[in-house]
């Protein structure tokens, strides 16, 4: 994976609305204890290759001009804790936003490929770009690839970066669907022995 990466997954989160003005973050980690990611305060759909930072495990900058993500802390401790991640995006979906205030894990077992991410961790609100974000998210980081932050948006993350984006897409379907199934009232859940049937089946979907 490489810079051009990052630009083009950034263009397709802007497009769908998940990064608006200069929101999120992203990164792909690039060797060792080293990590491409975008810069603060720019925004994500006009980024071009030459705007992507290149960071240490230190948090010091190595190449580009700038200033990296306010979250690059939190990017760092998910790589130092996941040696199978190589990409991660914080992204501000609107519809899953919108559901972190309630604070509640996400799960919609009525349609296949939202049961397939299974639940989804709401970790509590935390200040952006301090440390405080990264002791919200550390019970479920080893066990989750993708988490709701409360109150600010999604955290996504996986073996490659589309992978990542899409884990992204799939928790703001599911997040409307759930939004959906509660407008139109009492919904009939898919039996245990049927999830696990799709499982097995559906080798390629983004799981949780």
């Amino acid at each position: 994976m490489t810079k051009k990466d990052i630009v083009r997954i950034a263009k397709m989160l802007y497009q769908k609305g998940f990064l608006p003005a200069t929101d999120g973050n992203i990164s792909i980690r690039t060797g060792k204890n080293k990590i491409f990611i975008t810069p603060s305060r720019m925004c994500k759909g006009f980024l071009k290759e030459s705007d992507i930072l290149t960071v240490n495990y230190d948090g010091k900058v190595m190449s580009a001009k700038g200033t990296p993500s306010i979250e690059t802390k939190m990017h760092i401790f998910i790589y130092k804790n996941r040696p199978n991640v190589n990409a991660i995006i914080h992204a501000h979906p609107p519809i899953a936003t919108t559901l972190s205030t309630q604070g509640k894990m996400l799960e919609n077992k009525s349609i296949i490929s939202c049961a397939l991410l299974g639940s989804i961790p709401v970790a509590p609100f935390a200040m952006p770009g301090t440390s405080d974000v990264i002791k919200a998210i550390k019970p479920y980081v080893k066990k989750h690839n993708t988490i709701v932050l409360a109150h600010h948006g999604t955290l996504t993350y996986d073996g490659d970066i589309t992978k990542a984006y899409l884990k992204t897409e799939a928790l703001e379907y599911l997040a409307l669907t759930h939004i959906l199934a509660k407008i139109i009232g009492k919904t009939k859940k898919l039996t245990a022995d049927k999830l696990l049937k799709i499982s097995s089946l559906t080798k390629n979907c983004p799981k949780n």
